[in-house]
């Protein structure tokens, strides 16, 4: 037909259109037809096609660009850029700048804070297309590392910044440590908290794909510690006791602990003879009879690893470890205690008030007082004993008294 509809006109769609007209009737070939040329121009919205998130470094220049299908291609549109926060608007920083085409994007020295979503309006007489552009600025990680000393103890904390977030590692003397807390407040800052006892070289590193960032520190100590203070047990089981104390804010760093045992005898009223703290072994030259005490000096024992809890620090000692302790620390002094019956005879006077296992003393028996004192060491030594706990008996199987 004469006419020709474009339902859906595209850019594509524009060029010379051809319309020839025939009659077949005229015999004059040079008349039958007749042909007219239509030049059809469709102006429309341009499709954007935005570049996938991008990816800059802090200080390494980087130019994108954003593909706009216009036709005609001719410099008849204007685009505006603008960069979005908060969902607000914003102009573009003095170090981004868009590209001679209007179409990209200059980032002269990118910066973390660049990071963003980038919108360009593209303006044609036929209306405004618009896009956006997610940027995100990775940068290698920065490390501020602070000590606070607190008593016996310090806090170590490193602050790292980074994107992406790095991976926080404190190493004493070389050495890994476990952190106590790890908190982070953004997508690129991880702060990783530890809490000290040991003098020593502290070093914190950082690390993501961009590299490691260290900084280390060295705590000194100059003085003993302090005497721990307010010692108490607690019977967990007919084996275990913990026992807790504290430490004197003022006092020096403590990495480590020594704890010492006294026990009691039964006395026939089932009192405790808990006042009569005699040395382990007598002055030479003393009788046997008057070596005999009802209660033992004070002897090292073994616990476990001393566990900080806020304030108080508590271990657990097994209690039926403390024959051999006995039995250890008579040796120590020249005394080889061989037998059961020696060796029961030496820490109760007479009184066989452990049960044996064997050839070996195996438990203390539930009549028996136990008391303990501790003593804190730093590289500068060891500090003098606290004073003794109160007397605590091993607790009775079954027993439903309350376990602190």
């Amino acid at each position: 037909g004469p006419v020709l509809a474009f339902r859906q006109p595209r850019g594509a769609d524009s060029g010379v259109y051809v319309c020839e007209a025939t009659n077949p009737s005229i015999y004059d070939p040079q008349r039958q037809s007749s042909i007219a040329e239509v030049q059809l121009t469709v102006h429309n919205l341009p499709d954007l096609t935005m570049p996938d998130p991008i990816i800059a470094v802090v200080n390494r220049p980087l130019t994108f660009h954003v593909q706009a299908d216009i036709y005609p291609r001719l410099p008849q549109y204007t685009s505006k850029w603008a960069v979005i926060r908060s969902s607000m608007e914003y102009p573009l920083p003095q170090h981004i700048q868009p590209t001679q085409d209007g179409l990209g994007l200059q980032v002269v020295s990118p910066q973390v804070t660049d990071t963003g979503v980038y919108r360009v309006e593209v303006k044609l007489p036929v209306g405004i297309a618009r896009g956006m552009v997610h940027l995100t600025v990775h940068s290698a990680p920065s490390v501020i590392v602070n000590a606070q000393k607190s008593g016996y103890a310090a806090t170590l904390t490193c602050q790292a910044t980074g994107v992406p977030m790095p991976t926080i590692q404190w190493m004493h003397n070389d050495i890994p440590m476990q952190p106590r807390r790890v908190s982070t407040n953004s997508h690129a800052q991880a702060m990783v908290e530890i809490v000290i006892r040991s003098a020593g070289d502290y070093a914190c590193h950082a690390t993501n794909y961009l590299g490691t960032e260290s900084q280390s520190l060295t705590i000194t100590v100059t003085e003993l510690p302090d005497a721990p203070i307010g010692v108490l047990t607690t019977p967990i089981t007919e084996s275990l006791m913990r026992v807790g104390w504290g430490m004197p804010t003022s006092t020096q760093l403590a990495d480590g602990y020594q704890l010492q045992a006294q026990v009691t005898a039964s006395s026939s009223d089932g009192r405790q003879n808990a006042g009569r703290t005699t040395q382990l072994l007598p002055p030479r030259g003393a009788s046997t009879r008057r070596r005999l005490r009802p209660a033992t000096g004070w002897i090292p024992v073994q616990s476990s690893p001393a566990v900080l809890n806020n304030s108080y620090i508590s271990a657990m000692v097994d209690i039926t470890q403390l024959p051999a302790a006995l039995r250890a620390a008579l040796e120590s002094h020249g005394k080889k205690a061989e037998s059961f019956s020696a060796l029961s005879t030496l820490w109760h006077g007479g009184e066989a008030n452990f049960k044996s296992s064997g050839s070996g003393v195996s438990t203390v028996d539930l009549g028996q007082a136990i008391r303990f004192r501790v003593s804190a060491m730093n590289q500068k030594g060891q500090s003098r004993v606290s004073s003794p706990s109160p007397l605590q008996k091993a607790k009775v199987a079954n027993s439903k008294s309350s376990v602190r």
